[in-house]
């Protein structure tokens, strides 16, 4: 049988509804006013609440976001006067899942309900998948602790063996130290010098350290990702950077990588940074990482040719990338890429051409259409 509460100040209105309620099988309570719903919720929460948006003091769409704040399970569907239908739909926006122009029949108010108890029931399970997959991102994430407390990282021959001992996946350990070369790159085209750029250097070689943790529901999965997946893989970041903080030697480099998912648009995860606010180095690293999934195959796709990945990467300056990173990106491939035989350039670069990889490689970025009219295309990881 489904909780029910029902929020109405006026008393007549509200035991006719709860009467209503209980005779299509549902255990129902009445609140008369927000502050008794909140304590009746506090008390025990309901699976869907009724609420009538006119009431003295705080009305019902101010409860309506108080109830999907604390008690986000909680369908909660709106009752209102003809006079209120604006503020009803309004009160979709704010999370509401239905509501009931009154006067309303009993046949209306079964239907309303109905949907109400489904999309709690559809809530619930999307909770408690989050959960599982929590639990199985932690989980896969123990070794990586593990071997960071039991080892000694003292140089940066310490942290290959760490990648190595962690990273399974050869196409996708190669990819972090190709990623990782070019990363250095690009830091030198734009005046980074050590200490800085080593920790930028430790930084990309182990951005791929938490998407190797995934669980394996998302990391196989071959269309976008639903809400909760998407909360487990914005999470990622920060729970790899807790172990890799731990380790003295690796500390500047976790407070890099745990950025290398934002966007210089305010739009990328896990805090939402925006332009400046986002390490220089996890900005390098983020244009490095697109650049070289994009120029090696993938399982579903081959290599993309140079200029192309280069104009794409243009297209995304501003939006998903920095736009210094991107003209570091143009200047090192200028130099080193566009030629038949790539040189070192006066010792500071690192001859690192781009092509093909012999085999597929897991990890990769998909080219991700954004909805917001004028914007330009975006690359995710997770499409």
């Amino acid at each position: 049988m489904s909780s029910v509460l029902l929020v109405d100040d006026e008393e007549l209105v509200r035991e006719m509804m709860i009467a209503w309620l209980t005779s299509l099988g549902y255990d129902t309570r009445g609140a008369a006013d927000a502050d008794e719903a909140l304590r009746c919720m506090d008390e025990l929460p309901a699976e869907v609440a009724v609420c009538d948006i006119t009431m003295p003091g705080r009305d019902g769409l101010w409860l309506a976001a108080r109830l999907r704040a604390l008690h986000p399970d909680t369908a909660v569907v709106m009752a209102t006067g003809s006079q209120d239908v604006d503020a009803a739909l309004n009160s979709l926006d704010l999370g509401a899942v239905d509501y009931l122009a009154k006067p309303f029949t009993r046949d209306q108010l079964r239907a309303s309900m109905s949907r109400a108890v489904e999309w709690n029931r559809e809530a619930t399970r999307a909770r408690r998948r989050a959960a599982t997959l929590e639990i199985e991102l932690r989980d896969r994430l123990v070794p990586l602790a593990d071997h960071i407390d039991r080892t000694a990282i003292l140089t940066d021959a310490d942290v290959g063996d760490l990648l190595e001992a962690i990273i399974m996946d050869r196409a996708m350990l190669e990819h972090s130290r190709r990623v990782a070369l070019i990363s250095v790159n690009l830091s030198l085209a734009l005046g980074l010098r050590s200490p800085e750029l080593s920790d930028v250097e430790r930084a990309a070689l182990l951005h791929d350290v938490g998407r190797h943790a995934l669980p394996k529901a998302i990391l196989s999965k071959p269309s976008a990702l639903s809400s909760e997946e998407m909360a487990v893989v914005r999470l990622q970041p920060k729970l790899v950077h807790e172990i890799l903080r731990s380790c003295g030697y690796l500390a500047a480099a976790a407070d890099i990588g745990r950025a290398v998912f934002e966007r210089y648009d305010g739009t990328g995860y896990p805090w939402g940074l925006r332009g400046e606010e986002i390490p220089i180095g996890a900005r390098i690293i983020a244009v490095a990482d697109a650049f070289d999934a994009m120029t090696h195959q993938r399982l579903h796709r081959s290599a993309r040719a140079l200029p192309e990945a280069l104009f794409e990467i243009q297209r995304c300056r501003g939006t998903q990338f920095d736009p210094r990173a991107v003209e570091a990106l143009v200047k090192v491939a200028s130099l080193h890429w566009h030629r038949s035989s790539p040189k070192v350039v006066s010792g500071e670069f690192v001859d690192n051409p781009p092509g093909p990889s012999r085999g597929p490689q897991d990890s990769d970025f998909e080219m991700e259409a954004d909805p917001s009219p004028g914007r330009v295309l975006a690359y995710s990881p997770f499409a």
